[in-house]
């Protein structure tokens, strides 16, 4: 795979991974990580919330209504 950058990211790569003491192969495989776990939370979150509120839909409706 290759990456194309920009000359600026190119640059906040390097500074990154210096200031981390990492490769940049490290710091973007980092930076994945972290954005899929994020993204897996938010799933997470959003599926247990929609149970939440269709287990309680009828006690939503009556405190909208209150």
């Amino acid at each position: 795979m290759n990456l194309r950058l920009t000359p600026q990211e190119s640059q906040q790569l390097s500074e990154l991974a210096a200031f981390e003491g990492k490769s940049k192969q490290q710091v973007i495989t980092s930076l994945i990580k972290q954005e899929w776990e994020q993204v897996q939370a938010r799933a997470t979150t959003s599926n247990a919330l929609d149970e939440i509120f269709s287990r309680r839909s009828a006690l939503m409706e009556r405190l909208k209504d209150a």
